[in-house]
């Protein structure tokens, strides 16, 4: 399932075998999904051919770029069924596809399908006829299971999101433990690419996990950091990725230099020449692309809903994801104008009629049920 070229869309300078990128913590809950989509976003907009692989049997990457459901997909490669090129679908994105999870995937990580071992895993078989990407990106489960042991013996490098938390950076702790157990046995060439801390708010906790995290694993702590931002929170209600529901907003920006950095660190991994990596070119690129409206389709999906609606899609000119949420806001400040209003109606009616009873009763009528409540 290939795309036709597009001349709008740059193209990397040099082609590389794939690099296998696993997104990866022992906990849960630290933003793998949502960082999976958005680097695979960017990565895409910087012109690279990109694969993303949903081995999560919660199917959440797959509900955004896919379908569930979708046929075939990774269990059905498994089980010999199917060739892995069947199972790659097209994106609502230009440059990017992706083999579907599906709920059978449960059966592989509880160990009831036996099919994939840990000794070949995924890498068996995501195996293509030709170098048909440059980037595969691994949406993984959580916890150390059977899916996400083959998804690191598959992969080039790790990239571990966390966040403060303390159970969120034991889960680090024991992620790097893996990777370097597996180094030294089944996958000798696995590095951790970087540590991600996502919704991250500059709280004294959060400047503390990158004190603690930059002195335990020296160089391994990415520069760019991904900020709380709400806008993701409305983007996963829509079933978009954050990086093309609000291209303006903040998360988007630093999705944008966290894939630079990325792509930086890679480049000195394959130890490429300095000079044939610029930062700054890469997230002009990357900018510039996402701008771009034959960059994606996501007005509508693939099996034909509309995830923002027509009233809203109609706001989606250059610049209009901020008009959504301006919109929004719009709403909800219209409705807090309204409840202030009926309020103010109340209390002047009130000042009416009893301004009213006053004059007809006398004040003295009125002082005595008052002073009688206040008395003991």
């Amino acid at each position: 399932m290939t795309s036709s070229p597009n001349a709008s869309t740059p193209t990397p300078p040099t082609s590389l075998p794939a690099h296998t990128i696993a997104i990866y913590n022992h906990k849960g809950g630290v933003g793998k999904t949502t960082v999976s989509l958005n680097i695979s976003v960017c990565l895409a907009a910087a012109g690279y051919r990109v694969l993303l692989v949903d081995i999560d049997p919660q199917q959440s990457s797959t509900t955004v770029l896919s379908r569930t459901g979708a046929s075939p997909n990774l269990v059905d490669v498994i089980r010999k069924q199917a060739v892995i090129e069947d199972a790659l679908h097209e994106t609502v994105v230009r440059n990017l596809w992706i083999i579907p999870s599906t709920r059978a995937l449960t059966l592989l990580e509880t160990g009831l399908d036996d099919r994939v071992r840990p000794n070949h895993g995924l890498k068996r078989y995501l195996t293509f006829s030709e170098d048909r990407f440059d980037f595969v990106v691994i949406d993984c489960p959580p916890a150390m299971g059977l899916l996400s042991l083959s998804a690191l013996i598959a992969a080039d490098s790790v990239l571990i999101p966390t966040t403060s938390g303390a159970f969120s950076i034991q889960g680090v702790q024991r992620t790097v433990e893996t990777v370097n157990a597996l180094r030294g046995g089944l996958s000798p060439g696995l590095v951790v690419n970087g540590i991600l801390i996502s919704l991250f708010e500059g709280t004294r906790r959060d400047q503390q996990t990158i004190k603690d995290l930059g002195s335990q694993f020296s160089g391994l702590l990415y520069r760019n950091r991904i900020r709380f931002d709400p806008e993701i929170l409305k983007a996963e209600v829509k079933r978009a990725p954050s990086t093309l529901f609000n291209r303006g907003t903040h998360s988007t920006q630093d999705y944008i230099f966290l894939a630079a950095e990325l792509l930086g660190r890679v480049h000195r991994h394959r130890r490429l020449p300095d000079a044939d990596f610029s930062f700054d070119t890469v997230t002009r690129t990357i900018t510039d692309t996402l701008a771009l409206p034959e960059f994606t389709s996501l007005a509508v999906t693939p099996d034909g809903d509309d995830p923002l609606g027509k009233a809203d899609r109609d706001k989606l000119s250059p610049g209009g994801y901020d008009a959504l949420a301006d919109a929004e806001g719009g709403r909800r400040s219209h409705g807090q104008v309204r409840k202030w209003g009926l309020a103010a109606a109340i209390f002047l009616a009130g000042m009416v009629c009893g301004g009213s009873l006053a004059t007809w009763l006398g004040p003295d009528a009125l002082a005595l049920p008052l002073t009688a409540w206040i008395s003991p």
